[in-house]
């Protein structure tokens, strides 16, 4: 077996060095690249800034999954209704992102958000791009990444007491106008018939 000498280890350490620098520079840049967590109102007031830059976004999945050859489009919303509990409260108005999910990310979302339902609430990672030359200038996250960590449910929509109370208050006042309106109408109808009887 042969002896390293003193040569061959200053070689071998150099080599080393040089490796953990090369490693070290790259994941530096990816650290540089990479922004951390994001929201969707940042993405639209400041998309020059990250655009090209890795992102981690959160939020509601809602409306359809699409299916396609290059992944899953989902809309992603992380407006104040995506945090809101099995009671919906109007919150303002909707606001999300649109992400293009790895393959197979259909078989993860159990449940999109409608009417009824809250969807899914996750987490995914990637490239925020502001305008997309592959998806027709879509804006968009590339996601490489994604967990969905808190399955979608069913919502409670409360019917306000206030609202039923007016919703009756205007049956009763159309049922009123209704009923005066005819009575005015048959009022006319006995005034303009002849009176007395023939000629003699």
């Amino acid at each position: 077996m042969r002896r390293i000498t003193g040569s061959m280890r200053k070689v071998v350490l150099l080599a080393l060095c040089l490796a953990v620098l090369a490693g070290g520079s790259a994941g530096a840049a990816e650290i540089k690249n990479s922004v951390g967590l994001v929201d969707s109102t940042i993405l639209i007031e400041k998309s020059r800034l990250f655009d090209g830059r890795m992102v981690t976004y959160r939020g509601e999945v809602i409306g359809d999954l699409m299916v396609r050859d290059e992944g899953v489009w989902l809309n992603i919303n992380d407006d104040a209704y995506s945090r809101q509990g099995e009671q919906f409260k109007l919150a303002g108005y909707n606001q999300g992102q649109g992400v293009l999910a790895p393959p197979g990310t259909e078989d993860v979302v159990k449940r999109a958000g409608r009417y009824d339902w809250r969807g899914d609430y996750g987490e995914v990672r990637g490239i925020f791009r502001r305008s997309s030359d592959m998806h027709g200038g879509e804006m968009l996250i590339e996601a490489s990444s994604g967990k969905f960590v808190k399955p979608g449910f069913r919502l409670a929509h409360p019917v306000s007491r206030r609202r039923l109370m007016a919703a009756g208050g205007l049956l009763a006042l159309a049922t009123l106008v209704l009923w005066l309106s005819r009575g005015a109408s048959r009022a006319r109808k006995r005034r303009s018939r002849p009176v007395g009887g023939g000629t003699g």
